[in-house]
């Protein structure tokens, strides 16, 4: 018996396994996406508000591109994944770097008419928000502390200066799955898999980087005051797993097939 509870043991690691790395079909705005298994790499742009002073809110939107080296459109037919976020509060600003507390990050997974995200031919970044948050909620996010002081954001200016008109930037920071929230793939994601200094382990971890040019609203952007007045893209690393009560399920299959061989085992006795 005890033969064949670690055998059992074993082929649900093995179970488990293979799940993750064949990784999990999602369904939702009437499509599914195929999400690869762990780890999962991912590849998005960014399109933001600038800020100059403590107290500020840094938001924006944008779409995720790539997810493992695959593009979108390879893991679901006519389908887009984008996000908007907001929340983020400018804890301090000089013209060299910035940090933010907070942050609040919802994904969207659209098909059809809800596959309709292109900053470059909208006519506002308003259009483009609403463009970003249709479709069914894939994800939500919330920013995880990176420091002490409970900092969830940090950027650090490459070149320029961040209270001016123009520069360039680079910046990290790390998210937490809100389980409160309604995304349907919310479970998948929620593996605590990102170490973390402070407050437990995360479930991503994001570096960004932009710049003050070529963004898709120029016209916005006298004073830096439009909502994509900075322009760029973020790589953000986390880890996919399937449906937790799948694998419960199946070792506890396992399990019982044990214990019926057991039990035939007495009866034949």
């Amino acid at each position: 018996m005890k033969k064949f509870i670690k055998l059992a043991v074993a082929v649900s690691a093995a179970l488990a396994t293979q799940y993750a790395s064949a990784g999990v079909m999602l369904y939702g705005d009437g499509g599914s996406i195929n999400m690869p298994g762990v780890p999962s790499f991912q590849v998005a742009s960014v399109y933001e508000n600038a800020v100059t002073s403590v107290g500020q809110e840094l938001k924006g939107y944008g779409e995720i591109t790539q997810i493992n080296g695959s593009s979108i459109d390879t893991l679901c037919s006519g389908c887009e994944l984008t996000f908007t976020f907001d929340s983020y509060i400018v804890n301090s600003i000089s013209s060299s770097a910035a940090t933010f507390s907070g942050g609040k990050v919802n994904v969207y997974l659209g098909f059809g008419g809800n596959n309709d995200f292109n900053p470059f031919s909208s006519g506002s970044s308003a259009a483009d928000v609403a463009a970003a948050s249709n479709g069914a909620l894939f994800l939500t996010l919330s920013g995880h502390a990176i420091d002490g002081s409970g900092n969830t954001l940090a950027s650090t200016v490459f070149s320029g200066d961040l209270l001016g008109l123009a520069f360039t930037f680079f910046g990290g920071g790390l998210w937490d799955v809100d389980m409160a929230g309604a995304g349907l793939a919310n479970a998948n994601f929620d593996t605590d898999s990102i170490t973390a200094a402070f407050g437990g382990d995360a479930d991503f971890a994001f570096d960004t980087s932009g710049r003050t040019t070529g963004v898709p609203h120029p016209g916005e952007c006298t004073r830096l005051a439009g909502a994509s007045c900075v322009a760029g893209s973020a790589d953000i690393r986390g880890a996919v797993i399937p449906e937790p009560g799948t694998l419960a399920l199946a070792g506890l299959g396992l399990l019982g097939l044990g214990f019926g061989s057991k039990r035939r085992k007495i009866a034949a006795c």
